[in-house]
């Protein structure tokens, strides 16, 4: 069984209106390859893939 949950962030904006589905393994993966300081995070995504790069 699968279950989705739409989470909302209004402290993050976009410069559009997409939406996509990340499973939790993948965000829990990224999330440990991050280091802990804060730092800006790009997400792009196309129709089949979502890539993920950070600045530090």
């Amino acid at each position: 069984m699968h279950r989705l949950v739409r989470y909302i962030r209004t402290d993050v904006k976009s410069d559009n209106g997409n939406a996509i589905i990340i499973p939790r393994k993948a965000l829990n993966l990224l999330k440990t390859t991050l280091p802990t300081e804060n730092t800006d995070v790009s997400i792009d995504f196309n129709m089949s893939n979502a890539f993920s790069s950070s600045t530090v």
